[in-house]
């Protein structure tokens, strides 16, 4: 799916309440455990979980 798509639905969110957020990963699909930088990608995903998770 091209990646302006993903940058839409995620602006459509804006005033949902949802926790959201946008982050591009140039070369990779949507089956991130399955591809050879999954170590980086599994990363990426715990530091934002970490950010979201923090008290304000």
């Amino acid at each position: 799916m091209p990646a302006a798509f993903n940058r839409a639905n995620s602006w459509r969110y804006r005033h949902s309440g949802s926790v959201r957020s946008y982050c591009e990963l140039p070369g990779r699909n949507h089956a991130l455990l399955g591809q050879p930088t999954w170590p980086e990608d599994t990363a990426l995903v715990l530091r934002w979980l970490a950010a979201v998770a923090a008290p304000a």
